[in-house]
């Protein structure tokens, strides 16, 4: 039987813990941010067809929704409201699995930046053990809210 990770929905709301940092840092090379994640059902690996729980394990694509979502909200709290922020590279490695009742931590490290492209360092490790989930580098670009999506 063919399985595959149900995609990711981002019209679903993330729930997040309040962040553990009293405020946001400014947004600078080097500079990080960290958010907080309960792993739940919600975020398990399924069975594309049937939603059916494969493993109760945190998903890859909730990894790097939680990877993103983390490094967007910073990024947008500097850019403006007229911007957005899309997904253009993502390289990622697993450490341990995150089991459903874990709570994760996401790190964002901003290690580049230009007009075009953020560049990110990421990291989220499991908080019972502090055992690393998934490291790795994501890249996002900016864009303009009116002119994004292009039109086909």
């Amino acid at each position: 039987m063919y399985t595959a990770i149900t995609p990711i929905s981002f019209n679903l709301p993330l729930v997040r813990f309040k962040s553990i940092q009293p405020e946001i840092p400014s947004f600078e090379v080097g500079k990080s941010v960290t958010e907080r994640y309960p792993v739940t059902d919600k975020f398990v690996v399924r069975d594309l067809f049937s939603d059916q729980i494969i493993h109760k394990v945190l998903a890859t694509p909730y990894v790097v929704g939680f990877m993103e979502s983390t490094a967007r909200d910073w990024a947008l709290s500097f850019l403006g409201k007229d911007k957005e922020i899309v997904g253009c590279k993502i390289n990622i490695t697993h450490g341990s699995p995150a089991l459903v009742g874990d709570e994760v931590q996401v790190t964002d490290t901003l290690i580049g930046k230009s007009s075009r492209f953020l560049t990110f360092k990421t990291l989220i490790r499991r908080l019972s053990d502090n055992k690393i989930v998934s490291k790795g580098e994501i890249v996002m670009s900016p864009v303009d809210k009116a002119t994004w999506p292009p039109e086909k």
